[in-house]
């Protein structure tokens, strides 16, 4: 009677899991790849201690989901990437688990590649571009004293980390006519945008720093003039998402104090430093 030795295959299979908060349940995906790795990889020595990375960012209406499966070594077999809507969260976790059991079905041999060999791969592939346009109207009513302004505004959002966009953008605002003795004055706001966009709470919050510089131009005095003054302003915003379109209110505080003065009176009026609004966007691209 003869006596032969299999080989000992110790599975130590893993999944991680990396975003994807708000998007699908992190544990029970974790689970579920886990079980899959137990279940479809090849009894060979090459696949032992498998590690399945899925990464998953959720970006205003973009969602990118990928899939890496690695060796111990670091080596690579598998490297997908897809970008979605945000709309087909509740397929992901079908979509991902559809992927990995397919290419384990048909493990190939000797699929690896080097980690360096891999990367340089992922860089070369073409990525689809999550920079977005988005141009916006907003009606700010003024306090202390009580003004009314128009603002038109342009912005470019990308995505930085997990749920957390950078944001630039330009902001062009003019007040209606404001009484001061017996004219008037009106100002012109040009401002320099910049900030980070917040995914939390079903709502895209907006946190910025303008900053940029008023003209203020008399109307209606004996001597009209024009003059420029510094603006700094930080303003927090949130916003809910139709498609494309967003709406939601802004409070914005300014920096600097500035006055509006009367000669030869020399009466001054000051400039209200909260601004409080709503505001329609539209992500164009």
């Amino acid at each position: 009677m003869g006596v032969s030795l299999l080989p000992n295959y110790a599975h130590a299979h893993q999944a991680q899991i990396y975003g994807g908060t708000g998007c699908v349940n992190g544990p029970k995906l974790e689970n579920q790849i886990t079980q899959l790795l137990t279940d479809f990889a090849p009894q060979r020595d090459d696949t032992q201690n498998l590690t399945a990375r899925i990464a998953i960012s959720l970006s205003t209406q973009n969602l990118s989901a990928s899939i890496k499966l690695t060796d111990a070594s670091g080596r690579t077999a598998l490297a997908r990437r897809y970008q979605l809507h945000k709309d087909d969260c509740p397929d992901v976790p079908d979509l991902l688990s559809l992927v990995l059991r397919e290419f384990l079905r048909e493990f190939p041999e000797n699929p690896w590649q080097a980690p360096q060999v891999a990367e340089n791969e992922s860089q070369d592939a073409p990525q689809s571009s999550q920079v977005r346009l988005r141009l916006g109207l907003s009606l700010l009513s003024e306090l202390k004293p009580l003004g009314i302004k128009f603002e038109t505004n342009a912005h470019l959002q990308g995505p930085a980390i997990e749920q957390l966009d950078w944001q630039i953008g330009l902001r062009l605002r003019a007040s209606i006519p404001q009484n001061i003795l017996d004219g008037t004055y009106q100002r012109l706001e040009f401002l320099f945008a910049t900030g980070v966009a917040l995914q939390a709470l079903q709502t895209h919050w907006d946190i910025q720093i303008l900053a940029g510089g008023y003209v203020v131009s008399g109307q209606s005095f004996n001597e009209n003039r024009v003059s420029i003054a510094p603006a700094l302003e930080v303003e927090l915003g949130a916003r809910w998402y139709w498609e494309e379109l967003s709406i939601g209110p802004n409070v914005s505080l300014s920096v600097l104090q500035h006055q509006v003065q009367v000669l030869p009176e020399n009466i001054e009026h000051p400039i209200s430093v909260l601004n409080i609004g709503l505001t329609i966007q539209y992500d164009t691209i």
